[in-house]
């Protein structure tokens, strides 16, 4: 039976609220009202959870509910030492749980954070892990370990799983509604896709782009608790998950630190010899060496390579997320490639605008709260709107 994902936040949303569900929560000094009713909502368990969750960090929509899971943030000092007050997605009402970002370790409220203003603020004395300004941008260059920073100096690049490590994890009930671009879902342009899948017949799904899509920096690649998987995993889980007919052949070709050039002169062992029906095109964050004119022709010609071998292959283009601007190295025109991409849309083709996205996210959060290695890859929160963005392209209307 078919099940979408506003399907289920409905249906949820329903029994809750027809069943009276309520869990034991003794009200905290400072909780409104309608606090008090999201916590009696929430299972106990769920409160602090300690492993990874797929429900909560795919089903559960990133772009609507009052409650955030493990958002992330890195804490890090100034030049004089001195912390400001950390920004999240929106301004918190209530803290429900602050961990390290391994899931091993609970903060406590008062003594290692505070609530101010829906920030949080880390006081003195705080166990929370704090990165020092002079390892952020460290002050002489380190071979392989730093880029030329555009506010002057060096900026670091880290190697996972090391910023990983030094970032927090907060869940909390907010004030506001999340205000940013919503993806479309376009499945309805994927026509052959849905109805193949349908079907029940196995249907290949090939992705095929640089290092983000090989999972950098997810923990499960790296081994390290949580554990979450790569976006791709997740975004055939939740298909597999919601549509209980799907039958999915996953396969990722996806090579660290190439471009679309290098994926066009490869395109035949990676993509065509797999003979797919659907084809997850994710490149453009190591092509700082192309134009978005330039990128739509590469992007174009490799389709067409694609095609040629494979007449019923659909496709879906994702825009990356953009890089860190301060590092000067990787500043190009990723931000414009959407502009060209999306002129390639037309049925059998659609496009996945995590660029947009991230874009918003930069409004409200800062670059190394969100990123893996502090240039250009997402850690396990990012990689969760990375999933959700691809998926809901992916669905129809």
């Amino acid at each position: 039976m078919k099940k979408t994902l506003a399907l289920l936040l409905a249906a949820a949303t329903l029994l809750l609220s027809s069943c009276a569900v309520n869990y034991p929560y003794e009200r905290e000094e400072g909780d409104s009202d309608a606090a008090v009713k999201i916590m009696k909502e929430i299972k106990p368990e769920d409160r602090n959870l300690t492993e990874y969750n797929f429900e909560k960090y795919v089903l559960n929509s990133l772009f609507e509910g009052k409650i955030e899971y493990h958002e992330s943030i890195m804490p890090v000092r100034n030049e004089d030492g001195s912390l400001d007050p950390i920004p999240l997605l929106y301004k918190a009402e209530k803290i429900i749980s602050v961990q390290d970002a391994k899931l091993e370790k609970t903060y406590e409220e008062g003594k290692d954070y505070i609530l101010e203003d829906g920030k949080i603020v880390i006081p003195k004395g705080s166990d929370i892990f704090v990165t020092d300004y002079d390892y952020y941008y460290p002050p002489e260059p380190i071979p392989d370990h730093t880029f030329a920073c555009g506010r002057g100096g060096n900026i670091r690049l880290f190697y996972a799983p090391d910023a990983h490590l030094r970032q927090t994890v907060v869940t909390y009930i907010h004030e506001g509604e999340y205000a940013g671009p919503v993806p479309a879902k376009k499945g309805n342009k994927l026509p052959k896709f849905w109805k193949k899948l349908k079907s029940g017949e196995p249907v290949k799904m090939v992705w095929y782009g640089d290092s983000i899509t090989v999972g950098g920096d997810s923990s499960s690649l790296y081994n390290v608790p949580p554990k979450m998987p790569i976006y791709p995993i997740l975004v055939t889980k939740a298909i597999h998950t919601l549509f209980d007919y799907a039958h999915i052949d996953y396969t990722n070709t996806s090579v660290g630190g190439r471009t679309i050039l290098w994926g066009l002169e490869n395109v035949e062992e990676n993509v065509n010899a797999h003979k797919p029906d659907l084809v997850v095109l994710a490149w453009g964050m190591n092509s700082a060496g192309l134009n978005a004119k330039a990128y739509y022709e590469k992007t174009k010609e490799l389709m067409g390579k694609i095609s040629a071998k494979n007449p019923d292959c659909e496709f879906v283009i994702i825009v990356p997320m953009l890089p860190n601007d301060e590092a000067i190295p990787f500043r190009a025109d990723i931000t414009n490639y959407r502009y060209e991409i999306e002129k390639l849309e037309k049925e059998g083709v659609v496009m996945a605008n995590m660029t947009e996205i991230h874009e918003y996210l930069l409004t409200k959060k800062r670059f190394f709260d969100m990123t893996g290695n502090n240039i250009n890859h997402c850690n396990d929160y990012l990689t969760r709107w990375y999933a959700q963005t691809v998926l809901r392209t992916i669905l129809e209307p």
